[in-house]
Parts: structure tokens; C-alpha cells; sequence
């Protein structure tokens, strides 16, 4: 594992434009690496959207709703009842929504779990994985060959780190590979993958920088300049196709989030629109097109 390394923006410009319970509910249908296409068919999936999903947790449940971030309208779609999801993502190959329960909602003792989400609210748990037992997984996206990447949120006394996971039938899912992330302070607490690179980017309320984390060499960079405008609040965060991010920030009003659009090659940021009321939310989006 490399040390963090503080880049300027102008290495991290050159770096970017060089890379060119026992289950209780209907079972849902996975993908694998060979199932990819441009297309999803199955009708319970939620596809490849043009808009944004969010998924807002509340105590027992989360809903899922679709937001236009040039309208800014919000739409309800669903809500899962049972699981309050975090480190939502969207999987490009089988078009579900898939997040990690970090509490039984039974016992409430913590025991991370994956779960598959389609766009009726149905939910079904999948194989444990052992390994994701001793953190809290906040962080959540998947990269265009269907790996899902998670960060989880570190204390003073342990370390925030990553993992890797893939996808496969019904409810199979095995652990690719786990580290440390090297940061000093906070992490992110949601991530999304670039459309063009591949490299996570997130944002870190500690510092009020953009983190990039690389899943393929697992390096991790934080820009040197703090987005002024967003201030030390938590963010959720999501590309568009294009490849401007979008950074949804709490504000000083706690009932009110303002959006922001980012550059990821200056790392500058402006404001798009003030008091939407995304709440505590994660954002997902289809950019793999």
C-alpha cells in the first residue's frame, strides 16, 4: 500500500486526461461479467436511468426516488421496507440497486449485509461475507465491469478502509479483494466512479477536499485546494455521463441541501441549485452508457 500523497491539481489533471436472515422474500435475478450489455430487459430493474437515483434512509426502511438534476425535481419510486441502506450504487450490468444494511433489523446488532433492490421495493439479502463484519460500510458504487466498491468509516481507532466485491448468481457473493484507505482524517462517506477513468472520487467533510481513490492500483490522493463553497458538511455524491460530478451537501439550514457541480480536473466547484430536500441520502447513477 502506497503512503497518501497530497496532489496539486495540476498532477491530478495530467493523471485524469492520460487515462483516456434467511431469505423471506421472491428472489431477484443477478448478473455476471457476461451478461453485460447496453441494454436491461428485465422489467423489475431500474434500467439505466438519465436521472439520478436517490436512496434516503430512515429508520426502519429506505426510499428510492429518482431526481432530475436540471429540473430539480424529485419523483418517488419505491421504498424498501425492513433495511436502511447505505453505500448505495447502481449495478450497470443487471440494472438493481444494491446497498449494505449495516444493523439486523431484527436485533439491531451490526452485521453488514448486502442487499439486492429492484424498483417494486422488494429486497433480498445476500451471502454473508464475513469479512465486511468489523466496519461500518458508508461508501458504495460500482465500476462498469460490475465490481462493487465500498469504503467504510474509520474512528480514532481504526483505520477507513475498502472492498471489492463481485456480483454473481442469486445470491453469491464473494469478496475480491480488502485495505486500508492511507488518509489522514476523515474519509469520504460516499464515493462514485468516474464514466471515463474509472477512479473513485468522494468528498471529505474533515478537510472539505475531493478524495480519489484508484480501485485498480488502490492509491489515494486528495486535491490540494478545499471546495470553499460546501464548507466541512457530508456529501452525496454522483457522476453524470458527461462526467461533471455532483455533489449533494448538507447546508446550515439541517432541513435544506444545497447541489453543487464539480470539475474533477480543476476541482472546482459551483453552485447549482439551493434548498433541495434530498436529506441523508445516497445518490447512484448509470454513466456507463
Amino acid at each position: 500500500m502506497l503512503p497518501l500523497r497530497r496532489l496539486s491539481l495540476t498532477v491530478v489533471a495530467q493523471a485524469l486526461l492520460a487515462c483516456g436472515c434467511g431469505r423471506d422474500e421472491p428472489e431477484l435475478p443477478a448478473a455476471t461479467a457476461s451478461s453485460l450489455s447496453s441494454e436491461v430487459t428485465d422489467p423489475r430493474a431500474f434500467g439505466c436511468p438519465r436521472d439520478i437515483l436517490v436512496a434516503r434512509r430512515a429508520e426502519t426502511n429506505t426510499t428510492i426516488s429518482s431526481f432530475d438534476p436540471d429540473s430539480f425535481t424529485l419523483t418517488p419510486i419505491t421504498s424498501t421496507p425492513r433495511y436502511e441502506l447505505d453505500a448505495v450504487g447502481l449495478n450497470p450490468l443487471d440494472g438493481f440497486l444494491y446497498g449494505v444494511s449495516n444493523l439486523d433489523p431484527r436485533s439491531g446488532a451490526h452485521a453488514p449485509r448486502v442487499v439486492r433492490v429492484d424498483r417494486e421495493g422488494r429486497s433480498e439479502l445476500l451471502a454473508d461475507v464475513p469479512q465486511l463484519s468489523a466496519s461500518d460500510w458508508v461508501a458504495g458504487t460500482f465500476l462498469d465491469d460490475g465490481t462493487y466498491v465500498l469504503g467504510s468509516r474509520g474512528s480514532t481507532h481504526t483505520a477507513w478502509r475498502w472492498a471489492k466485491l463481485q456480483i454473481g448468481l442469486g445470491t453469491a457473493i464473494e469478496l475480491v479483494d480488502t485495505g486500508e484507505l492511507e488518509l489522514r482524517g476523515s474519509g469520504p462517506y460516499a464515493w462514485a466512479a468516474h464514466p471515463h477513468d474509472g477512479k473513485l472520487y468522494g468528498f471529505s467533510p474533515h478537510d472539505g477536499k475531493l478524495v480519489v481513490f484508484d480501485p485498480a492500483s488502490h492509491e489515494t490522493a486528495a486535491f490540494e485546494r478545499p471546495l470553499t463553497q460546501i464548507g466541512l458538511q457530508p456529501c452525496g455524491v454522483a457522476f453524470r455521463a458527461s462526467g461533471e460530478l455532483l455533489l449533494n451537501c448538507r447546508s446550515s439550514n439541517p432541513a435544506l441541501d444545497n447541489l453543487y457541480a464539480v470539475d474533477p480536473l480543476t476541482g472546482r466547484e459551483r453552485l447549482l441549485h439551493e434548498g433541495i430536500q434530498l436529506g441523508d441520502s445516497d445518490l447512484a447513477s448509470c454513466v456507463f452508457r
